[in-house]
């Protein structure tokens, strides 16, 4: 029999890449974003594309900084720091960083280019 033994240096640890880690803020984010059938009838046909549509490039991304569809950008969720993705004109995701020690910039704003942990916590129409 052959030995499948494995074995990896720190540096082919390295390259390994990593993606974006979500977590939810509660049971139904997470339903929505898991099950397309409860999305669909939830948030609609299209907007429940357009969120597996974000939800697939926020799995792809390694950091929030890389994601580039639906207008991403930061703002202020009920007083905390967050990011929005647009999934229509009225309806988006939008997310925080749950960093134990979260990336700060020297102004001490979020560095969302270092940001790779990150909580749904509202989908839909609830406009900031």
């Amino acid at each position: 029999m052959a030995d499948l033994t494995f074995c990896f240096t720190f540096a082919d640890l390295k390259r390994i890449k990593r993606t974006l880690e979500l977590s939810f803020i509660n049971p139904i984010i997470r339903m929505v974003c898991e099950n397309e059938d409860k999305a669909q009838e939830m948030l609609g046909i299209n907007t429940a594309f357009r969120l597996k549509s974000r939800l697939a490039d926020m799995r792809a991304a390694k950091f929030v900084s890389e994601l580039v569809a639906g207008s991403p950008g930061e703002i202020n969720h009920d007083g905390i720091p967050a990011y929005k993705l647009e999934l229509t004109t009225h309806e988006r995701i939008i997310f925080c960083s749950v960093h134990e020690n979260t990336p700060t910039l020297v102004n001490g704003s979020i560095d969302w280019h270092q940001v790779s942990r990150v909580k749904l916590i509202t989908i839909g129409s609830q406009l900031c």
